[in-house]
């Protein structure tokens, strides 16, 4: 996925002489309403003739070639029609009431998510996505369909402004699909209440299945570490039946109440591991000795990394394109965990909660069966001879269904993370350094520590506002620390 950044425009238009309005109901329409589909037709008429549409509205075509000349291609020749996606459109509508429901008017809501996380909650992953909002207010009535051109207008102005440096939505090649939400309320502003329109323009274009592979890649290796740290609570979360499993095995008990460090994503382990999963694929395979005969440590040496201890999981997974992408990551982890379950009550042998392991790389490969999709998938750890630094790593989510569990919608992108090296002068903790680094697409982060000792660890969330949740400190020793911040319970810690 391409992470890109979303603008707003926002418009105020006082009408008068017009004596009613309907508002909006909180139920999405199964269909777009004539006034939606009209805004999005004006769209992609603007789409296909650009320059047209930039003349009709008093601009001057050649002005525009010469403050665009990176679009001079496409502002000529114009680009496809957006289609209209259903999954967009529910993402559209929602937000749309949201904005009306809780009085907010941003492409980020108050819990912080933004429009990638919206899309996904419908299964709609994209690889660019873009949102642009508008906001009309009058006096007394104005029907939606007067209320289009307007939006239209002022949309497409303002992507032809070249002082705008955000990122164009209507003018963008890169977009493939559209929906259009408008809804009718009222507002108060500067004291005076308003009936309003407020439009969401959402614009994405799907993520290709390698695009998705690589999020479950990822996904997984998140999902890994939270077994590792908190094993009974993530395979009761997955359906799995501990009772039965306890009685067929005792030992498994004492096992799933113990916490193994967190393994940190290696670029020569993860290498290995893709090369496995290539070469299960390729040859029609599910094993840990690869086609030329070659085992899990030497795999890890040909790429760089040498360990001291290793262990590998494999197997194969069959899903459909239209799964949700944490939902395909969960299954997999489940399955990788009833096979550790069952190697252990046979051999003794742990693999994913060995607590020696520090490192972990995920490869996976896909082989296209319509209408379903192989994933031949490898999962890979070790410690390195030479044991290397130790890394603070963990998640950052807002579990707002409160089902204990953080879910690829939830996940809370580009927080930054504050980690204070602390020292002990008279009593007291002073910090004696600090570094930040902020979290991945799925509020993933890592970060090695300089030494052993006490770390203050600060999330900071950026919304409507900026928000920094509660410090947590943390005693580096010998071993890797997960941490994971809940937005949704830490920010109502704090308001009690």
């Amino acid at each position: 996925m391409i992470r890109i950044g979303k603008h707003i425009i926002f418009l105020i238009a006082l009408l008068a002489n017009w004596t009613s309005i309907v508002f909006s109901e909180e139920i999405t329409p199964i269909e777009p309403s004539i006034s939606e589909a009209a805004l999005l037709e004006m769209i992609n008429d603007a789409r296909k003739e650009p320059l047209a549409t930039a003349a009709s509205l008093g601009f001057d075509p050649s002005k525009i070639l010469e403050d665009f000349p990176e679009m001079k291609d496409v502002l000529i020749a114009g680009m496809p029609a957006l289609q209209f996606n259903s999954l967009l459109y529910e993402a559209a509508c929602e937000h749309n009431q949201d904005m009306i429901d809780r009085d907010y008017y941003s492409s980020v809501n108050p819990d912080g998510k933004n429009v990638d996380q919206r899309f996904a909650d419908k299964g709609y992953v994209s690889e660019y996505s873009g949102e642009t909002l508008g906001m009309l207010a009058f006096a007394n009535f104005l029907p939606a369909s007067g209320a289009t051109r307007v939006f239209f207008e002022s949309m497409f102005k303002d992507e032809l402004n070249p002082e705008n440096d955000y990122q164009k939505n209507i003018l963008n090649e890169n977009m493939g699909d559209a929906a259009v939400s408008i809804k009718a309320s009222s507002k108060i502003l500067n004291g005076t209440k308003f009936n309003t329109y407020t439009a969401v323009c959402d614009f994405g274009n799907k993520a290709s299945v390698d695009e998705k592979v690589g999020k479950i890649e990822r996904l997984l290796m998140i999902l890994v570490n939270e077994f590792r740290t908190n094993p009974d609570a993530t395979a009761e979360s997955l359906g799995i039946e501990l009772e039965s499993l306890y009685m067929n095995c005792p030992d498994l008990m004492e096992i799933l109440q113990r916490y193994a460090q967190p393994a940190i994503p290696i670029a020569s382990i993860e290498a290995a591991s893709i090369m496995h999963s290539l070469d299960m694929m390729t040859n029609g395979f599910v094993g840990h000795i690869s086609s030329d005969g070659i085992g899990v440590e030497a795999r890890m040496i040909e790429a760089g990394y040498t360990p001291y201890r290793w262990g590998e999981s494999v197997l194969k997974f069959e899903f459909s394109p239209t799964e949700a992408l944490d939902i395909v990551a969960r299954s997999i982890l489940k399955e990788m965990i009833l096979e550790e379950f069952e190697e252990f009550s046979s051999s003794g042998e742990l693999t994913l909660l060995n607590p020696d392991f520090k490192d972990i790389g995920v490869g996976i490969e896909f082989q296209e069966n319509e209408p379903d999709i192989s994933l031949f998938v490898t999962v890979s750890y070790g410690v390195e001879k030479d044991d290397g630094p130790l890394y603070v790593a963990g998640l950052v989510y807002s579990d707002e269904d409160r089902d204990g569990i953080a879910s690829f919608s939830e996940s809370m992108s580009a927080a930054t993370i504050r980690i204070e090296s602390l020292l002990e002068n008279e009593g007291e903790l002073e910090v004696a350094s600090e570094t930040e680094i902020t979290t991945d697409s799925l509020g993933f982060f890592a970060s090695p520590l300089l030494t052993s000792g006490v770390y203050g660890i600060t999330v900071q969330l950026y919304g409507l506002e900026s928000i920094s949740l509660p410090k947590h400190y943390v005693v580096a020793d010998d071993k890797n620390i997960w941490i994971e911040h809940d937005a949704f319970q830490e920010q109502n810690e704090q308001a009690e």
